[in-house]
């Protein structure tokens, strides 16, 4: 139920407790915990935008070989994306 600290995006989850605490057969008490969750970033397009710039690379290497480091950065940067490195 509650996720491993790895972030800090601070979520309050409310538990009611309805048993009997500190006396009362009835007695409701609340308890607040904040908990910290791994937020997770969508790389699908970074992944789509890293395939297109590698084929175009390797359709530059086989057409225009002394240009194809033209599309280097993009390659190298949207991978780096994809990967959730930067």
């Amino acid at each position: 139920m509650w996720s491993e600290i790895s972030q800090n995006i601070p979520i309050v989850y409310l538990i009611h407790n309805e048993n009997k605490l500190f006396g009362g057969k009835n007695a409701r008490h609340i308890f607040a915990k904040i908990i910290y969750m791994e937020t997770t970033k969508s790389t699908g397009k970074y992944w789509l935008y890293f395939i297109i710039s590698l084929a175009a690379m390797i359709v530059m290497l086989v057409v225009m070989p002394q240009y194809f480091w033209v599309l280097l950065p993009l390659v190298v940067t949207f991978f780096a994306k994809a990967m959730d490195l930067m």
